[in-house]
């Protein structure tokens, strides 16, 4: 039991996969950051995925001594699709054991990410006897509760609520998912550990913002940064409604990273307003390799998050990192993290007549200089001391199936 071996399941999205995609977030970030700090510790995974859509390679840069990518050649794991994914759970486990067996592979815990992993964790944890610890990254009932009117399906709930039954532990990336795992999926709370997303201090730190602006080849002028996928949950057409409130006196320009133009057409039809305004102050830059991220963060004088609902908000915890102001709803880790330091103002709800009113603040240059949390958010959130709690969740898992015995 001293040297672990960790099967983790990521059977829906490569975690090296080019960002930009529709299932390419926080979930690949932390996967791969994890797998570096637990091969820093001496813990050997082997990350099962899905085979890429037409063969497109990832940025994996190859076998290290502790972390293997195993694509998984099944004809079904390249026909995932959001009516259905569930259908193929039991085909993956299939392929993912098959594999194994074929290639003489052990491995003393189960760690998945997403319920279709979950599902197909959970049966691999009675094939191989051994303990399944799950991750979810985002719930369904959260979300529908959160937008109402864009309802994830009953049956991706039931599902979870399946997997988190079964397993034997399950990481929450924050208090509020626990708890919400507690009260809308009937789970004990002794089942759950709180362990947070991380950040890595030696690439998200201050650096000069003339500096960063002219690297990222931004105008040197106010900038507000926004970071997300195209989806309605992530609350950009309320910051563009709140950009067209701001008037043409005010001269800043919005970054936004993770939309293009092509997926979002004109700002001011994606803000439901008149372009005017708006297509002279709004960058779509499309999406951009999480390694160059710090360089965006440093170029804007403040981040706005106007999210419906973030399972952890890792955007904030960056950006903070970076010393770079957030402006954020009560989504995710943004009440720890808005205790920690004012960087992070937490704001009471994401209409754009809201967030117009905070981030005229910050443009009229009225926020005050606040300190860099340093230490203590690399005391929080470093990856070496996250990585070395999930350790803990596996040798307790093991500890109690040893006992069991």
């Amino acid at each position: 039991m001293d040297h672990l071996r960790i099967a983790l399941l990521s059977l829906h999205t490569c975690p090296w996969s080019r960002p930009g995609g529709r299932y390419t977030g926080g979930m690949n970030v932390y996967i791969r950051n994890l797998c570096l700090e637990l091969a820093k510790l001496g813990v050997t995974t082997d990350v099962f995925t899905c085979c890429h859509e037409d063969n497109q390679p990832c940025n994996f840069s190859g076998p290290t001594c502790h972390t293997g990518l195993i694509h998984i050649n099944d004809a079904r794991s390249r026909l995932i699709t959001d009516s259905g994914p569930a259908d193929y759970a039991s085909s993956l486990a299939q392929a993912v054991n098959s594999h194994c067996r074929e290639q003489d592979l052990h491995y003393d815990v189960i760690h998945s990410h997403y319920w279709l992993s979950g599902m197909a964790g959970n049966q691999l944890k009675y094939i191989w006897q051994i303990p399944h610890i799950t991750m979810f990254h985002t719930l369904g009932a959260l979300k529908n509760s959160s937008l109402p009117g864009s309802p994830e399906p009953e049956s991706r709930i039931v599902h979870e609520r399946s997997v988190i039954h079964s397993c034997d532990r399950v990481i929450a990336s924050t208090s509020i998912e626990k708890q919400a795992m507690v009260n809308r999926y009937g789970v004990s709370a002794d089942k759950i550990s709180v362990i947070p997303c991380g950040v890595n201090p030696a690439l998200f730190r201050p650096i000069q913002r003339p500096a960063a602006r002219a690297a990222c080849g931004l105008p040197d002028k106010p900038t507000l940064l926004f970071v997300g996928r195209p989806d309605p949950i992530k609350g950009l057409k309320n910051l563009l409604q709140a950009v067209s409130l701001l008037g043409p006196d005010n001269n800043f320009q919005l970054l936004v990273i993770g939309c293009s133009n092509r997926r979002m057409g004109d700002p001011g039809q994606a803000a439901g307003y008149g372009s005017e305004g708006l297509r002279d102050r709004v960058i779509f830059t499309g999406p951009v390799d999480h390694e160059k991220m710090s360089l965006y963060y440093n170029a804007a004088d403040l981040c706005v998050i106007p999210s419906y609902y973030e399972s952890f908000c890792l955007t904030a915890l960056e950006s903070v990192a970076c010393g770079t102001p957030v402006l954020a709803t009560c989504v995710g880790e943004i009440p720890e993290i808005s205790k920690l330091t004012t960087l992070c103002k937490m704001i009471p709800d994401n209409r754009p007549e809201t967030l117009a009113a905070y981030i005229s603040i910050y443009l009229k240059g009225n926020a005050p200089d606040v300190p860099h949390p340093g230490t203590e958010l690399s005391m929080n959130y470093g990856w070496n001391s996250i990585a070395d709690r999930v350790i803990r969740e596996y040798r307790d898992a093991l500890k109690v199936l040893v006992e069991a015995v």
